[in-house]
């Protein structure tokens, strides 16, 4: 398999990735299996029923790793995500569409560090989720030195 390996040389400040997902019932049990939580809040209707949102909501990290496939598409195939802070705005519910964008805010070329601002919307253009990030091109860094 062919990988475009990018450098610090190759972005810029402003470049931006994008991912976006309708999310499923079956992501959403594919995922609650894959951690091991099982909480009503996600998958019980009626339970849901009785809370501020009136339905299941989908997990915050399942958003949160939508964020890191647009980093992967920024920082290719030797970007390494090392630091996120999120902020959850609004919930996200099954049906709803999902646009993770990730912008670099600042770089630098002698670390390999990238910045980045990450924002999630939904279909309704609302964001859902934001906050800053850090990505380490290992293209940049050589540990046989």
């Amino acid at each position: 398999m062919d990988y475009e390996i990018k450098s610090v040389s190759d972005l810029t400040v402003g470049d931006r990735a994008q991912y976006s997902r309708t999310i499923t019932d079956a992501e959403l049990a594919m995922f609650a299996g894959v951690i091991g939580e099982r909480s009503p809040l996600h998958h019980d209707h009626l339970f849901c029923q009785q809370t501020r949102f009136g339905r299941p909501t989908v997990y915050g990290l399942l958003i949160a790793g939508y964020i890191s496939t647009a980093v992967g598409k920024l920082g290719g195939p030797t970007g390494l995500y090392v630091k996120q802070e999120l902020n959850f705005r609004r919930p996200v519910f099954v049906g709803d569409t999902i646009f993770a964008t990730v912008t670099i805010t600042s770089m630098d070329a002698t670390t390999g560090y990238i910045d980045f601002q990450a924002s999630v919307e939904n279909q309704e253009g609302v964001v859902v989720v934001h906050g800053p990030g850090r990505l380490l091109l290992l293209a940049e860094v050589r540990t046989d030195q």
